[in-house]
């Protein structure tokens, strides 16, 4: 478990970094942290949605 964590979290980040540089080279960087931050928050209200075991933790 500790590895895919280690994997998903310092292996994934430099190519997320990498996209990112690559739209704020077309929109701009205040742009980029909007679409960045309305990505994340529908992915996790995506998941709130339809992964009921989440709503059980309130």
């Amino acid at each position: 478990m500790v590895s895919v964590y280690t994997l998903s979290f310092f292996g994934l980040m430099p190519l997320g970094a990498l996209l990112a540089g690559f739209v704020a080279e077309f929109i701009g960087e205040p742009l980029t942290i909007i679409l960045s931050a309305l990505i994340s928050l529908g992915f996790g209200l995506v998941l709130y949605v339809r992964v009921p075991a989440l709503r059980q933790l309130e």
